[in-house]
């Protein structure tokens, strides 16, 4: 539990957000469908056109960086660090977007091999990590500015 509320901190501290889209040429925000990357830690704090660019969902990735944990021990903590996200990211947009509950989040096992060139392991190295799809129902129309 104080993982979680230290999570919820990390989370909380960083949580500057705009609706602006990346502008022409630059690339997409974090968690936007084109960048095929979101992580749990940027869903709190993820900007909110990024977010409402997503149709129905976004896939938000938990990795064990250091590929260590079992994938029953990632899945575990993907558990807890979303249900953290997920108070943080119904807080910020509790007049905009429909609550999302940690029961409505589905997850599944991801995996890939890559060449890390790490000394001692070069070749292919295969990792695995959990992977959430969170349901996203915004009640309201993008703002515009």
């Amino acid at each position: 539990m104080i993982a979680v509320a230290a999570i919820v901190g990390a989370l909380s501290a960083g949580g500057c957000a705009s609706t602006r889209l990346a502008e022409e040429g630059d690339d997409p925000p974090i968690c936007h469908p084109d960048t095929d990357y979101c992580e749990v830690y940027d869903l709190a704090s993820a900007d909110e056109a990024a977010l409402r660019a997503n149709p129905q969902a976004v896939e938000v990735s938990c990795r064990d960086l250091a590929n260590t944990a079992t994938i029953d021990a990632q899945r575990v903590q993907c558990v807890e660090l979303m249900a953290a996200a997920l108070v943080l990211l119904n807080s910020r947009f509790s007049e905009r977007l429909a609550p999302v509950s940690a029961e409505q989040v589905s997850y599944r096992k991801r995996a890939a091999c890559a060449d890390t060139f790490i000394p001692g392991r070069e070749g292919l190295d295969c990792f695995e990590w959990i992977q959430a799809r969170v349901p996203l129902r915004w009640l309201t129309p993008p703002s515009r500015r």
